[in-house]
């Protein structure tokens, strides 16, 4: 049984080839091959194309066997021409047969081809009739075309096809974008994610990390448990493209986790997101329960705030550093996420976000 390595071998050589020996190069299947397997591109018989010996015993009319020198280099079954050397002009009888040895041939149909039935002496020429160039030449195109350029489906890496559908996934599918916040803080966490995916994305599916999943654009999501979350986002287009991102290790849901920007309702007197003894003296500031106090206890060498409401409001400038608050109304109820935006002395900037608010 001839190997797939040797197939393949034998898929890419031709007889023209300057490094060409004879019996690598292939032909029809051979009934003597136990594998079962049909002839194809990688899948080759190893024969011979033009092997040559001579007639060791005279050959009559009626013959049913034809001994040779030496048939070693025949393919077990084929085509063979008598009398006729290889490039000679005159005519030879073409026999086919289906078995040989290593000195006869048997099971003959003589006369092949339209050829004259004759008788032949011993040392008379026998060679192989089978020219297989056109069929290791269509092998190999077809290799060449499915290796280089490559298949529609799964190409390999390296192939024209290959590289196209990588340039393709790289700069024409759909890329999912996604911002959360807070990234960080004590359980229950609620965190806004924002979708910020630039393409016409008409489906959505978020996976939170925690076992549960949402199919709105930009939904809100309490997280229970301390443990740090991954992220990913799934978007599908008018088109049918797809696209994924993922953020490892993105939330982080820990009593350890605090965050210095906070909010109070004056109104029902319900601090978000944690509670602080300073910010609980400011809670009789005002009667209105679409008014709110932000409270901001971050330290270091802050140059400037602006405060952010979330609402059609202008944001705040404070450039004095040692003021921790703004009081601020909204005048639509609805649900908003304010930040505050911090500009230090080193020209840093770095933003915090309140817990989603919501506003009756």
């Amino acid at each position: 049984m001839v190997t797939d390595s040797i197939r393949l071998r034998a898929a890419l050589r031709s007889s023209l080839d300057e490094n060409y020996t004879v019996g690598h190069i292939s032909t029809f299947p051979s009934s003597t091959d136990v594998s079962g397997e049909i002839d194809s591109k990688f899948t080759l018989y190893d024969t011979t194309n033009n092997a040559e010996t001579i007639l060791a015993q005279a050959l009559p009319y009626t013959g049913l066997y034809i001994v040779v020198d030496d048939a070693s280099k025949f393919p077990p079954q084929g085509l063979l021409r008598v009398g006729a050397k290889p490039g000679e002009a005159r005519p030879g009888e073409i026999v086919h047969y289906s078995k040989r040895t290593n000195a006869v041939f048997s099971e003959l149909v003589r006369g092949f081809v339209g050829s004259r039935q004759n008788q032949w002496e011993k040392g008379s020429s026998v060679s192989c009739a089978v020219m297989a160039e056109h069929h290791n030449a269509v092998k190999d195109a077809t290799w060449n075309i499915e290796h280089y350029l490559g298949l529609k489906n799964n190409p390999s890496a390296n192939s024209i096809s290959g590289i196209l559908k990588n340039y393709e996934t790289r700069y024409l599918a759909p890329k999912p974008m996604f911002r959360a916040y807070p990234l960080a803080g004590p359980p229950p966490l609620n965190v806004r994610f924002q979708n910020f995916s630039n393409s016409d994305a008409i489906r959505f599916l978020w996976d939170f990390g925690d076992g549960t999943q949402s199919i709105e654009r930009n939904p809100n999501h309490i997280y229970y448990d301390e443990k740090v979350y991954t992220v990913k986002l799934h978007i599908i287009t008018s088109s049918g493209a797809q696209g994924i991102a993922k953020k490892n290790n993105y939330i982080t849901v820990s009593k350890q986790e605090i965050s210095p920007f906070f909010y109070i309702d004056t109104l029902n007197k319900n601090i978000g997101p944690w509670s602080k003894d300073t910010a609980q003296q400011l809670t009789g500031n005002s009667n209105n329960a679409q008014t709110f106090i932000f409270v901001d206890q971050s330290d270091g060498d802050i140059a400037q705030r602006y405060w952010v409401f979330d609402d059609a409001t202008s944001p705040i400038l404070v450039s004095d550093p040692n003021i921790h608050t703004i009081t601020h109304q909204y005048q639509t109820g609805g649900d908003y996420t304010p930040s505050i935006l911090m500009v230090y002395g080193d020209q840093r900037i770095k933003r915090y976000y309140s817990n989603l608010l919501t506003v009756q």
